[in-house]
């Protein structure tokens, strides 16, 4: 029986390469190039998505110190919520539309008065409407941040995700369009506003740079593009001696392993992402013939980074995760919601987390490659 794993990464030789013996001015050339691709006024290097974020956060609160709350989708990676409280702010969870991405509808509706930013995420790659967010955001004079973290190069109505905003935001860990290695090995903040330009440099000229460069890039070969090799080992190996070193990471700069490799996916970029809206196309096609698998968000003429599923009512993400992995399909389960517990009402974005699961998803997929995947997922859902 053919096993099906998810993709992490598109690592090749040179990735390899780059982490053994990266190039002195690796850092240059990635900013030059990230800022060639984004439009973007100026690119900041740091050592994540995260402290991307954090960074536009600081900026902000140094503006307008009296604004307390960041708006955020009630679906969202752990990752960024993370990042506003580490500020000592306070996010505020707009309920998500069919598409996994914050419903304008409900937005419109918040009060705005006590509102320092709103964090404007394309979740697994689906753009939201920026334009209208901006729009919103310049009437209510509140900032926003492009998070495109997951979507390097992507463009909507003709101009790169993650320009728009006053800041945006990449991210380069596991999963994402290019990948540099596990969480906390790079990232970067484009800065998209003129005006917010000196007082983000004040912060990053100062940083130190990231001591986990070469360490995570090892840990994410290993764990991640060996994992069929190496499998539960790799997990209680970090268990024992280095998952915690990776929680709450310092904000600080990429190192130039991380961007040597980075530069080595830039030059697959366009491949990846071709290959990956063929792999969409050829699911959305596939998936015809098989009425009982609903994709959740639209994926026709879509580049996405996973394909989410719904599944039908009494199978939970984890007993479907249990019974593919019997049948040799790798899956993942949904974002958690941090939220869960307050009295927040968020509907929409709580059932979707509770009722779908990601498939794999991989550019040099085939049709015989899907139809063993979808076949095994009717079967696991049928035995529930």
């Amino acid at each position: 029986m053919k096993k099906y794993r998810l993709k992490y990464a598109y690592w090749g030789w040179k990735e390899f390469w780059a982490v053994i013996l990266p190039k002195g001015d690796a850092l240059a050339k990635l900013k030059e190039a990230l800022h060639r691709i984004s439009g973007s006024n100026d690119v900041v290097l740091l050592n994540s998505g995260r402290a991307a974020i954090r960074v536009a956060l600081q900026v902000f609160k140094k503006k307008e110190p009296n604004k307390k709350i960041v708006l955020v989708p009630s679906y969202v990676c752990w990752a960024v919520v993370e990042a506003i409280t580490d500020e000592g702010l306070t996010p505020h969870y707009v309920d998500v539309d069919n598409n996994l991405n914050m419903s304008l509808e409900r937005l419109n509706t918040q009060d705005m008065s006590n509102v320092l930013a709103v964090i404007a995420v394309h979740n697994y790659g689906f753009p939201i409407d920026i334009e209208a967010i901006c729009s919103l955001a310049l009437e209510k004079q509140i900032f926003v941040i492009d998070d495109a973290a997951a979507i390097q190069g992507l463009s909507h109505n003709g101009r790169i995700l993650g320009s728009f905003g006053d800041y945006g935001v990449y991210s380069f860990a596991q999963s994402k369009t290019l990948v540099s290695g596990r969480s906390g090995s790079g990232g970067a903040l484009l800065i998209n506003n003129t005006n917010l330009n000196s007082e983000c440099l004040t912060i990053t000229d100062d940083l130190p740079t990231s001591k986990n460069g070469f360490l995570s890039a090892v840990h994410f070969a290993y764990s991640y593009i060996f994992e069929k090799y190496t499998k539960n080992f790799a997990y209680y190996l970090w268990r024992i001696f280095g998952e915690g070193k990776w929680q709450n990471l310092p904000v600080a700069k990429m190192t130039s392993v991380n961007a040597a490799i980075l530069l080595s996916q830039m030059q697959k970029l366009s491949t990846i992402v071709e290959g990956k809206k063929k792999a969409v196309e050829l699911y959305e096609k596939i998936l015809t013939e098989y009425p009982e698998i609903e994709h959740v968000q639209d994926i026709k003429d879509k580049y996405l980074i996973k394909l989410m599923v719904n599944l039908p009512t009494g199978v939970t993400p984890m007993d479907a995760m249990e019974l593919l992995k019997e049948e040799g399909v790798q899956t993942r389960r949904p974002y958690g919601l941090s939220w869960a517990d307050e009295n927040i009402s968020c509907e929409y974005g709580a059932k979707m987390a509770a009722s779908m699961i990601e498939l794999p998803l991989f550019a040099d997929m085939t049709e015989e490659d899907m139809r063993n995947i979808l076949d095994r997922f009717i079967k696991v859902i049928k035995q529930k």
